[in-house]
């Protein structure tokens, strides 16, 4: 189980790192080439936090796929 404080998840910032973290723990890379987010240019800025990149093999990814407010968390009490 993980825990977390939601009001931390309200961010959208934190929210993204947060999920960053949890999703790919090994740090971000391109999926196509595992190449690391920090050799790729950011391709889209306009939905910051979250950025898409283009790597160097032509792939465009980000992070999520969708905004983090969008992003299914189930709560478990």
């Amino acid at each position: 189980m993980i825990r977390f404080s939601t009001l931390d998840l309200m961010d959208e910032p934190k929210c993204y790192m947060y999920l960053v973290a949890i999703l790919h723990p090994e740090g971000l890379g391109c999926p196509a080439c595992h190449t690391p987010v920090a050799h790729a240019k950011v391709h889209r800025r306009d939905r910051a936090p979250l950025l898409s990149f283009r790597c160097a093999c032509g792939r465009i990814y980000n992070a999520l796929r969708q905004p983090c407010g969008k992003v299914p968390i189930t709560v478990v009490v």
